[in-house]
Order: structure tokens, then sequence, then C-alpha cells
């Protein structure tokens, strides 16, 4: 019986995991790719994307302060 060193041990765990986190992603894809088709389905227009969001997008951000400053003109607002 031949006894693998630590290193090769390592090697081996790293290829498992690698396998294993590639069946995971295939599998949560498919699972986001199914509800975005529900969503369409409903007459919702939703799409599936992968990666950052383009760098000039900016709308974003503009929703988010948007949305602040809003709870920020109720707060003045005299109760």
């Amino acid at each position: 019986m031949t006894d693998k060193t630590a290193i090769q041990r390592i090697q081996e765990l790293d290829r498992e995991r690698a396998e294993l986190f590639a069946q995971a992603k295939e599998e949560a894809l498919r699972r986001a790719t199914q509800a975005v088709e529900d969503l369409n389905a409903l007459g919702l227009k939703y799409r599936l994307v992968e990666g950052e969001s383009p760098a000039g997008n900016k709308s974003v951000g503009k929703t988010q302060q948007k949305g602040q400053a809003e709870k920020k003109g109720a707060a003045r607002l005299p109760g």
C-alpha cells in the first residue's frame, strides 16, 4: 500500500473541490434559468446575466439615491 504525501492529497482534494464547484454552479444556473423562464411566462421581462454590470451603467445608483431622497423627504413631513 502506498501512502500519499500531503501534497498529493491536497492536489486530489483540489480536483474534487473543483468538480463539486462546477456541479453546484451548473445546478444553481439551471434553477436560476428556470426561475427566469417562469417570470417571463407570467409576462414579466427578466433575463439572467453573468458578470458585472457595465461600468457606464449608473441607473442602479440613481435609483438608490432617489429612494433615499424620498425617505428623507418623508421624514420632514409635519406629523
